[in-house]
């Protein structure tokens, strides 16, 4: 986990004695996975964002039921304490969708990575895979695609990442499929 999302908020929960210093970069995680889903979304109310980004969670990513309420918790955490309640500062955060970005490749790398070996793939068909993964995050950031998950894997993006490749960088190959 890295611990150099929200610095400070992951310092004023500890010195707080809000939570433990080993679960304080995972807090810090949930409320910069939300500061940017949030950011998307800014013309819903946050109370209904908030719901909106826990049942994401649940259905889109599957995450398990002690994650969501930890996620919750630290959205709680992040706006009722850190922010001392004022709704207003949290549409103005920045910072967060360039870290979350290298925190949602690692997780999908992770997960590929994971499955591949499960499904026992060549070692270098999964470092190739991997490969084309680091490749389309690498794109997302070249573009500024959106960053949630959702939207990352969003269809629209990966068509235009392989357009990308087949009209600029000329990767006239990407049918799996020979045409016998």
């Amino acid at each position: 986990m890295r611990s150099v999302l929200l610095p400070e908020f992951q310092k004023y929960l500890i010195s707080n004695r809000l939570s433990e210093p080993k679960v304080a970069p995972f807090l810090a995680y949930w409320a910069t996975r939300f500061i940017s889903f949030s950011n998307e979304n800014d013309s819903v109310p946050l109370d209904d964002r908030i719901r909106l980004y826990l049942d994401f969670l649940k259905v889109s990513e599957l995450r398990e039921e002690w994650q969501i309420r930890q996620a919750g918790d630290a959205i709680r955490l992040y706006i009722d304490h850190f922010l001392d309640g004022d709704r207003t500062i949290f549409a103005t955060v920045k910072g967060a969708i360039p870290a979350f970005l290298d925190d949602l490749k690692s997780d999908a790398m992770k997960r590929m990575r994971e499955t591949l070996r499960i499904q026992n793939y060549a070692y270098r068909t999964e470092k190739t895979y991997l490969d084309w993964v680091n490749r389309y995050f690498s794109y997302c950031k070249s573009v500024n695609a959106p960053v949630t998950g959702r939207d990352a894997s969003d269809s629209r993006f990966v068509k235009a990442y392989i357009s990308h490749l087949a009209l600029e960088r000329d990767c006239r190959s990407l049918n799996t499929e020979s045409g016998v």
